[in-house]
């Protein structure tokens, strides 16, 4: 029978009713289901996945009574019981009924009929501890390379932008509950977008956008102004755009944006020429020249009693 691939969450095309364990016999799983490592490798946005494509029926993961002893489990619950317990919670809120809901069901089965997996000479393969860290190493060495080289080749920009990628569980979660909503002729819940706004204290610095990890953040630049966008659609509210703003400018506010999925600007800022460098930057008040040409003359000024320029 197909499985779940884990790694990458890619869920079979057919509509499935029955989740089963690997080390079910093959026999012993209900026509139809796909079998998976660990039942509690199932994230929420996989479970509504899984959902969205069984349409009206339940998804149900079967409980054979083995969790207990295996490593992945846990005594106290099931071990898809949290992740069943947000996908219940989400799709509660675009309208799906309870008994449509999935849900974990008992099916024990005699433990000496758990099948033992088969470990391929691949993932036998192993690794010394200095292998490790050497490989470690070298990944971290080349990514300050490459942070290295774009200072140097920009020296105004001391904060190179980092990779951003969309979350997949998000680009999934949003995808999956919007066929359900669509099913059941609900809304996506305001609490899956949050909303971000920028104070009278930001100077355009644009570090936000540079650091945010999905992009969510991004700068902008046309019409001779720049300034920040959002996309609360991809925004995993890290937090992170806050705690990097020099000004303390940005607040985000978890649940309280937008359900469609349109990029807004958040900020615009007048683009001006520095008369001493001659880049562009975004002024506030009355400056003529840009922050650094500005520190370049007030050092001047402090060590020789001129100012530069």
């Amino acid at each position: 029978m197909p499985g779940f691939d884990l790694e990458t969450g890619a869920a079979p095309e057919r509509a499935v009713s029955f989740v089963d364990c690997v080390r079910v016999p093959a026999g012993e799983s209900p026509r139809g289901a796909i079998r998976v490592p660990c039942l509690g490798g199932l994230s929420p946005a996989r479970l509504i996945e899984l959902k969205a494509r069984a349409k009206r029926a339940p998804v149900t993961l079967l409980d054979r009574g083995w969790c207990g002893g295996c490593p992945a489990g846990n005594r106290m619950q099931h071990p898809g019981g949290s992740a069943l317990q947000i996908a219940r919670s989400w799709l509660r809120q675009v309208g799906l009924a309870d008994e449509e809901m999935p849900r974990v069901e008992q099916r024990p089965l005699p433990p000496d009929l758990q099948v033992q997996p088969d470990r391929s000479p691949a993932d036998r393969v192993r690794m010394s501890r200095r292998g490790f860290l050497r490989a470690f190493a070298g990944r971290g060495a080349a990514r300050d390379r490459a942070q290295a080289d774009h200072v140097r080749n920009d020296p105004r920009d001391r904060f190179p932008p980092a990779a951003q990628l969309a979350s997949p569980e998000r680009v999934r979660l949003l995808a999956a509950l919007s066929i359900v909503a669509a099913q059941t002729g609900r809304a996506l819940p305001q609490d899956l977008f949050p909303a971000i706004t920028i104070g009278e204290s930001c100077r355009n610095h644009q570090v936000c956008a540079k650091l945010c990890p999905t992009g969510a953040l991004r700068s902008y630049s046309d019409d001779g102004a720049s300034g920040v966008a959002f996309d609360a659609s991809t925004c995993i509210s890290c937090g992170d755009c806050e705690r990097a703003c020099p000004g303390r400018a940005i607040r985000l506010l978890p649940g309280r944006g937008l359900t469609t999925r349109e990029v807004t600007r958040l900020s615009r800022w007048q683009l001006q020429s520095c008369p001493m460098c001659e880049h562009e930057f975004t002024a506030s008040g009355d400056e003529r020249v840009c922050p650094e040409c500005r520190k370049t003359r007030e050092l001047g000024r402090a060590l020789f009693g001129f100012q530069a320029g």
